[in-house]
């Protein structure tokens, strides 16, 4: 997992621009809900050229106190 990060983020991914959307949190604290966009521009390898890519996503969290005990995420990809 460490070696596919470091080669597909780390050193494949450049000009990121993270952006919070909307979020929840349940009344007990517990649960969490987030909306994200990331702009960033990647390699694609298979190409041999630099691509834009454009990502929206949600994350859903489950917390004990503020720390995050459980994290899913779904997001779509769209090249421009």
């Amino acid at each position: 997992m460490k070696k596919f990060w470091r080669r597909t983020v780390v050193m494949n991914t450049k000009n990121i621009k993270f952006s919070l959307g909307n979020y929840w949190v349940s009344k007990n604290g517990k649960t969490g809900f987030a909306e994200w966009k990331c702009e960033n521009d990647h390699y694609k390898r298979s190409e041999k050229k630099w691509r834009h890519d454009l990502m929206y996503g949600i994350m859903v969290l489950k917390m004990k106190g503020k720390k995050i005990t459980y994290l899913n995420e779904y997001w779509n990809t769209r090249s421009t």
